[in-house]
């Protein structure tokens, strides 16, 4: 038996994409949602839990708290954008893609899973509105 968790955040943020050759490279915003999914669970703790849901909320917290209302830009957008609005400006190493902020959180889950869980995979999908979805998963 393989067991497969879930748990879903949402969260409103602006970017631009400045390389696009369309309006994405115009300032916008997005109302995302996304799923952090830790899969592939054969064994479960001494709880009977892969991980507690409580302890899954916390790291969906921590994600709403760095990106919501938050404006994700490209590092060499820094120049155009003054430093009084630089608290709630995030700056990052490449064009701010749904793929690259899904990717980041990502990054963030694996960083938060304790290892000793054995799973087969993490994965996130992040939609940019209600239509458009990235999965990204990162396999063991």
């Amino acid at each position: 038996m393989k067991y497969t968790i879930e748990k879903t955040g949402r969260f409103e943020y602006a970017h631009r994409l400045p390389s696009h050759p369309r309006k994405c490279k115009n300032l916008h915003g997005h109302s995302a949602e996304f799923v952090v999914r830790i899969g592939g669970v054969s064994r479960l703790n001494r709880n009977a839990m892969v991980i507690d849901f409580g302890d899954l909320n916390l790291f969906i917290e921590s994600m709403i708290d760095r990106y919501d209302h938050k404006t994700i830009l490209a590092g060499k957008d820094k120049e155009i954008f003054q430093a009084e609005i630089a608290e709630e400006v995030i700056f990052v190493d490449t064009e701010p893609t749904a793929e690259i902020i899904a990717t980041n959180i990502l990054t963030s889950f694996y960083n938060f899973v304790d290892p000793r869980i054995q799973y087969q995979y993490l994965e996130v999908d992040f939609f940019e509105g209600p239509k458009s979805k990235i999965t990204v998963r990162l396999e063991r």
